[in-house]
C-alpha cells in the first residue's frame, strides 16, 4: 500500500516587491517539489533576480520530469539542477532546495545555500496528546554571514557544492520546504506548535502553508523579537534585533496514507 501526498505552497513577496512578485519561485510536480530564493544584491544592477529564480525553477522541474520518466532508480538531483543552470538565459542567482519523494516514503534532498526543509513528524505526548517533532532538517549553506552559496551568475558555487540528504517519510508526516524568509524568522520549535493542532485536525496542506507563511511574515515585521536571524547575527557579532523582512514562499506536503481521504479544502 503506496503513500499519497497533498502538497500546496504560500508565496508572499516582500512588502515592497509584490508589483514584481518577488524574487522567490518554487515548483510542485507529483512527487518532487523545490523552492529557489532570488539574491536580492542583484537589485542594485538594477536586474531582478525573480526572472533567474523563477527560470531555474521552470527548467529544474522540467528536466526532473525527464529524469522521473526515463529512470526507476534514484532520481538525480544534481543532474537535474546543473540542466536547469545550463538552461537559464536570465542574470542573476539564487538558492535552490529540491526533494523527490519515492512511492515507498523513501526521499532524497539537494539544498544549495539557504532555503532548506524540514520533515515534521506527529508523536503521542504522556497526555495523549498528538504533537509534532523536527525528524529531519537541512542546513543553511553560507560564505559567511548572509551570504548564502548561490547559482547563476558569476558564482563559483555548482550543484555538486549542495548538501544531499536522504530518509523516510511516513503517513502523518509533514514536510516543508521554505526560502529564508521562514526559516530566518521561525525558530523550528514556533513551527512545530504553530502547526501541530492544525495537523491533529486534519486541515489541508494549503491551509498549514498559508498559516506557516502568515506567522513568518508577522514575525518579520517585529523589531525586537528574537529570530533565528537575529540570533545568527548576534553569533556573528552583528546586532540585528528582531525579524527579517523579505519574501516569504512555504511549500507544504502532508504525507498520506494511500487509502486516506483527501483532507477538505478550505474556501
Amino acid at each position: 500500500r503506496g503513500l499519497r501526498l497533498e502538497a500546496a505552497a504560500a508565496v508572499m513577496p516582500h512588502p515592497d516587491k509584490e508589483r514584481t512578485g518577488g524574487e522567490d519561485a518554487m515548483f510542485k510536480l507529483t512527487r518532487s517539489f523545490g523552492v529557489f530564493d532570488g539574491v536580492g544584491g542583484w537589485a542594485d544592477a538594477g536586474i531582478d533576480a525573480g526572472l533567474y529564480s523563477r527560470s531555474l525553477a521552470e527548467h529544474t522541474s522540467a528536466a526532473l520530469e525527464r529524469r522521473i520518466g526515463k529512470s526507476a532508480g534514484p532520481v538525480d538531483l544534481v543532474g537535474a539542477l546543473r540542466e536547469g543552470v545550463h538552461r537559464v538565459r536570465h542574470q542573476g542567482s539564487c538558492t535552490a532546495c529540491i526533494v523527490h519523494i519515492a512511492e515507498d516514503g523513501k526521499f532524497s534532498a539537494l539544498n544549495v545555500g539557504d532555503s532548506g526543509f524540514r520533515v515534521l513528524r506527529a508523536n503521542r505526548h504522556v497526555d495523549g496528546m498528538l504533537a509534532l517533532a523536527l525528524q529531519s532538517a537541512s542546513t543553511q549553506q553560507q560564505h559567511y554571514f548572509n551570504c548564502p552559496l548561490q547559482l547563476g551568475t558569476g558564482s563559483r558555487d555548482l550543484p555538486e557544492h549542495g548538501d544531499r540528504y536522504s530518509g523516510a517519510l511516513h503517513p502523518g508526516d509533514i514536510l516543508l520546504l521554505a526560502t529564508d524568509g521562514c526559516f530566518d524568522n521561525l525558530f523550528d520549535n514556533e513551527i512545530t506548535e504553530l502547526l501541530a493542532p492544525e495537523h491533529r485536525a486534519g486541515l489541508p496542506a494549503a491551509h498549514l502553508a498559508t498559516l506557516l507563511g502568515r506567522a513568518a511574515r508577522a514575525a518579520s515585521l517585529q523589531t525586537t523579537r528574537r529570530t533565528p536571524f537575529s540570533a545568527s547575527a548576534r553569533e556573528h557579532g552583528y546586532n540585528f534585533p528582531g525579524g527579517k523582512v523579505d519574501d516569504v514562499t512555504v511549500l507544504c506536503v502532508r504525507i498520506l496514507d494511500g487509502e486516506e481521504l483527501p483532507a477538505p479544502q478550505m474556501s
